[in-house]
């Protein structure tokens, strides 16, 4: 799995039905400037729902430097649209594109710890292709709203029939996680301001793996760190 396209990075997220990860990814990202397109072609729409004034009948909403569109698909050979864009995430869900995701350049999987979760995924989704991924190090497995409770990461990822996963980050639950998620599908838009720090830093290790902008700030004109 490798994105054709010479310096457009694309990033699919797959499992778990939550707007807000791709969302705040796509926030992660645009703190450094980048133009993004963001294809909403999970089961729910929830992410593309969640925004004000989009245009239904086009599938589309601009907001500033990112582009928001569900239900769109892409020929390999015809990708002249996402090369516009420095980053393209496809927010899959349960309804996976494999023709996207091969094309992608990191493949997120989000789960919770609801074993109707587990069971949704492993219906839904070839776990097998999950598998043959490779390179290994650009794939993620995301644990989001880890309980107090004693189920591990270990028994999720066996249930998953997942094996030789390297990145691995958990989410514990939060209520501010919620909230901004709550927030987003109220309000139609929604800082990462309140998310955990957990969160943070799981969307800024994608980011930085994705673009090989880890530890690394960008000057401003003045000369001063953002």
């Amino acid at each position: 799995m490798a994105s054709s396209m010479k310096t457009t990075k694309m990033v699919s997220v797959v499992g778990l039905e939550n707007g807000g990860f791709p969302y705040f990814l796509t926030r992660s990202f645009e703190e450094k400037k980048y133009r993004i397109l963001v294809i909403d072609n999970s089961m729910s729409h929830d992410l593309f729902h969640a925004l004000h004034n989009a245009d239904e009948e086009s599938d589309y909403v601009e907001r500033g430097r990112t582009v928001f569109m569900r239900n769109k698909t892409v020929q390999p050979d015809r990708m002249g649209a996402f090369e516009k864009f420095d980053i393209v995430i496809v927010y899959h869900g349960l309804n996976v594109d494999y023709d996207l995701a091969d094309l992608s350049d990191i493949l997120v999987l989000l789960t919770d710890y609801r074993p109707a979760t587990i069971r949704k995924i492993n219906d839904e989704i070839d776990m097998n292709y999950l598998n043959l991924y490779t390179p290994k190090e650009n794939f993620f497995l995301v644990y989001m709203d880890k309980p107090s409770g004693k189920i591990s990461e270990q028994f999720l990822k066996k249930e998953l029939f997942l094996t030789e996963v390297e990145n691995e980050n958990v989410i514990c639950y939060d209520e501010g996680n919620y909230n901004a998620y709550i927030n987003l599908c109220y309000n139609g838009a929604q800082t990462m301001k309140g998310l955990s720090s957990e969160y943070r830093n799981t969307l800024k290790e994608i980011r930085g793996v994705t673009v090989g902008d880890a530890g690394k700030r960008k000057k401003t004109e003045e000369g001063s760190e953002e």
